[in-house]
């Protein structure tokens, strides 16, 4: 499995679990104080979660939740020349019922060989209209999806934000970027990517950040967008303040 992590498919998975799950209406407060932490090393952990090392079955001890796991595969791309790609596959775990009753989809770090074995006893698949295929890992590998790193971290709270929310909690971002009436606020130092979509739903989705760059590059960014840019206010969907 290439390391790349696959954010635009995350950011396509999560939006297939927000059909299936939907959200509730409870103001709960979310503070950075209680997303971002160090660990006694003093690296950067996300609800005590530091990516790349916290494996699966750690996490699901921090976080006090259960996770349901699966293999998903992403219809196949072209290239330049128009040839067929290899289908990119990719193992993530959701927490439906998380204590504060947020959502969290992980995605988990496999090798080839991990990846392989996977795929060939996993069965059960459904298809969305995406053309993305779920398929449920076989109980006799959960042990192996347990001991996999967690690289990307993405909750969904239940509450609506708002812009000013995003701002208020994790300060002044790098960036607000609009792409397809969807704002996309830009922590690099914090590897996060705040998403915020017209209805009001957010999603905060978190890499490391020495790693950032790949969620620039699936939003058509270069880092040299980020230096020496005029960072907006909080802005609505059609870019007004």
């Amino acid at each position: 499995m290439s390391t790349k992590i696959k954010i635009l498919y995350l950011a396509l998975a999560i939006l297939v679990v927000y059909t299936l799950w939907p959200s509730g209406d409870d103001q709960q407060e979310i503070t950075k104080a209680s997303i971002m932490g160090e660990n006694e090393q003093g690296k950067m952990t996300v609800f005590g979660v530091l990516l790349g090392e916290t494996t699966l079955a750690e996490a699901e001890i921090i976080l006090a939740s259960r996770a349901k796991r699966a293999l998903f595969i992403v219809p196949p791309k072209r290239d330049e020349q128009g040839n067929e790609l290899t289908p990119e596959h990719n193992i993530e775990a959701f927490f439906p019922n998380m204590p504060d009753n947020s959502k969290m989809l992980l995605g988990l770090y496999s090798t080839e060989s991990e990846l392989e074995q996977i795929r060939y006893k996993a069965h059960k698949p459904i298809a969305f209209p995406s053309g993305n295929i779920k398929l449920q890992i076989d109980d006799k590998q959960q042990a192996m999806v347990n001991m996999m790193p967690v690289i990307t971290l993405t909750s969904i709270p239940r509450i609506k934000l708002t812009p000013e929310d995003i701002h208020n909690k994790f300060g002044l971002p790098a960036l607000v970027h609009v792409q397809e009436e969807i704002l996309h606020f830009l922590y690099p130092d914090l590897g996060l990517d705040a998403i915020l979509e017209q209805s009001g739903e957010a999603m905060l989705q978190f890499v490391k950040p020495d790693e950032f760059s790949q969620v620039l590059d699936s939003l058509g960014l270069t880092k040299e967008a980020l230096v020496n840019t005029e960072v907006r206010q909080p802005t609505s969907i059609d870019g007004t303040p």
